[in-house]
């Protein structure tokens, strides 16, 4: 994946431009524990920037 964000929020919202309106993005998380160790990774989502 090209573009990682890194929260300890519990949601994130992203912003895309209307240039990209209508391309695929994918998203995977992982939950990192309070010592910076992470777990397994989820599944890789496929959507469509509406």
């Amino acid at each position: 994946m090209r573009n990682a964000v890194f929260s300890r929020k519990t949601s994130h919202i992203y912003d895309y431009t209307e240039a990209e309106r209508g391309k695929k993005v994918f998203y995977a998380a992982c939950y990192e524990n309070p010592k910076g160790e992470p777990g397994p990774w989820s599944d890789i989502i496929e959507a469509i920037i509406p």
